[in-house]
């Protein structure tokens, strides 16, 4: 509710005060740990078609997603006996190879 006060001050204020929370204008505190450790949601396309989804550490590297791809079957079997022409690869979105026909 705290954060809602920038938004909807007078309902957030009321609410808070029915919550009994003790001190209304004291913005809650930042876990870091939690956001050291996010998952994220790699897509996997091949030629533009979204193949795969893959729930990925955050940050990971290039060279570290192919690695898990290749293990994934899902998405592997579309780019195995394939001439890879050109990957795009957006760091914690999305990684695209394009093949040849």
């Amino acid at each position: 509710m705290k954060l809602m006060v920038p938004f909807t001050p007078h309902i957030a204020n009321e609410c808070l005060m029915n919550l009994k929370c003790p001190n209304i204008d004291k913005w809650p505190d930042v876990n870091i740990k939690i956001l050291e450790n996010i998952k994220i949601n790699m897509v996997v396309q091949v030629n533009g078609k979204t193949r795969d989804v893959l729930n990925l550490e955050k940050d990971m590297s290039e060279i570290n997603v192919n690695n898990i791809i290749k293990k994934s079957e899902k998405a592997f079997k579309h780019l195995s006996n394939k001439k890879i022409l050109k990957t795009i690869f957006i760091k914690n979105k999305i990684i695209n190879y394009i093949i040849e026909n």
